[in-house]
């Protein structure tokens, strides 16, 4: 009975959703079709069928698209696209490069390839003699590389050439993605109800109704009540009566002036007119069991899209990686292969779960602490105290203390007296939290 309940789920509910005491029980929600299918069905949550999502028929190709610039400069020089090399240095990052240095429609791109074998002047603002006939060596490599996932082959669909108003030479890159859909992939209709993907499941295990249709997407309910789309709910019964009698149907829940806007009842007539039930319900089996379920389910065509928001574009993770000069600290953002922050709410978390070690190692050790060597030298009667990165001499030194003989004339107390000529002491410094 467990089994049988925990599979229904609907995609529209009717209007009447509370009782007169506004209480509602289980059985109620049962009689109006509004039980959860499965149990990672959140509210902005929706289920994929894993046959549709196979053959690609949800927004199977992702375009994108790369701009690139020919800048002509004031002293009359301008960028320039030569041929590309077909052996020695990153003539493998060049294969998928044409003869004229441009990436050619169709060939499969892969991240770090070069797709504009370009070129730029040198000298940009000091005049020259003859702008156009530059010298090879007054040229340096610019070249345009793709960025895009490792774990994903981009092919190139379209090369688009043309003149800006400053008549540079412009070249636009169409970038085609082969990108079935995943968990975490964003969906929406048109009346806003956005959500992600839950769950994909096996075609076999998905709902079917009596007349062996079998829906693409499962929506769960709880997105109805509070954001009121009754748009949603009339194009669902008006996708539904439109297929069934084959003309178009007003999808608007604020009708027309001029009244040419199909109503709930005449759509309903027309369900009933073509076999179907006058509220759009349809009766439903579970298609893990073959049995049917037990309340009536809203099931109809929505139009549906893929939106932008990708995880394949959105994940990120790093073990070590760049940092910044100044802080020391690990790079932001995931273009920069930056590393996740532990802020104020994570470390919160942890003081409350008592993970003091966990926080000790994530605040103090994971990322900040660096080495550097401090040169103590004796200068007369002045002291000197001088930083050294390891590796690294800086020949504007640093003077990080200064002391006199006299403690005195001291100029930073904090300093202790020196004993030794020379000494080289290694220290760690840890930034705290």
């Amino acid at each position: 009975m467990f089994t049988l309940l925990q599979m229904v789920d609907v995609f529209v509910v009717r209007l009447s959703l509370l009782t007169k005491d506004g209480v509602r029980d289980f059985d109620s929600f049962l009689r109006d079709g509004l039980i959860e299918y499965l149990d990672v069905n959140e509210e902005n949550n929706t289920l994929c069928a894993m046959g549709k999502q196979a053959m690609g028929n949800i927004a199977y190709n992702q375009l994108n698209r790369m701009d690139a610039i020919c800048q002509t400069y004031e002293n009359g020089t301008s960028d320039r696209i030569i041929k590309p090399q077909r052996q020695g240095y990153e003539a493998d990052r060049m294969q998928i490069l044409d003869d004229d240095g441009l990436a050619a429609p169709g060939e499969i791109i892969q991240p770090h390839d070069i797709y504009i074998n370009k070129e730029s002047p040198t000298v940009t603002r000091t005049p020259v003699t003859s702008p156009m006939g530059l010298p090879d060596s007054a040229y340096k490599p610019s070249r345009q590389t793709y960025k895009g996932p490792e774990v994903e082959t981009a092919v190139i669909d379209r090369v688009v050439l043309y003149s800006d108003r400053n008549n540079n030479l412009s070249i636009k890159f169409m970038i085609r993605h082969t990108r079935r859909p995943e968990i975490g992939d964003k969906f929406s209709s048109r009346h806003g109800q956005k959500g992600v993907c839950g769950t994909i499941v096996q075609q076999e295990d998905f709902p079917f109704s009596e007349r062996g249709i079998c829906p693409d997407l499962i929506m769960n309910p709880h997105g109805f009540p509070s954001r009121m789309t009754v748009g949603k709910m009339i194009e669902l019964l008006g996708s539904k009566a439109g297929v069934s009698c084959g003309r178009f149907h007003y999808g608007s829940a604020f009708g027309e002036p001029s009244g040419h806007a199909d109503t709930v009842d005449a759509i309903s007539e027309t369900l009933v007119k073509h076999g179907f039930s006058y509220n759009g319900k349809d009766f439903i089996y579970s298609g893990i069991t073959g049995m049917p379920l037990q309340a009536y389910i809203f099931m109809g065509p929505i139009y549906y899209q893929k939106l932008k928001h990708l995880v394949l574009d959105k994940m990120h993770a790093r073990g070590s990686g760049p940092r910044v000069m100044m802080t020391r600290q690990p790079t932001k953002g995931r273009s920069r292969n930056g590393g996740l922050r532990v802020g104020e709410m994570e470390r919160d978390c942890l003081i409350a779960y008592g993970a003091s070690m966990l926080i000790y190692e994530r605040l103090m050790i994971s990322s900040d602490p660096f080495d550097i060597g401090i040169l103590q030298l004796q200068v007369e009667d002045w002291h000197l105290f001088y930083v050294q990165e390891w590796g690294k001499y800086f020949y504007d030194e640093v003077a990080l203390c200064m002391q006199t003989p006299n403690p005195g004339a001291a100029i930073n107390e904090h300093c202790p007296p020196v004993k030794t000529s020379r000494s080289l002491i290694m220290a760690s410094f840890v930034s705290g939290a």
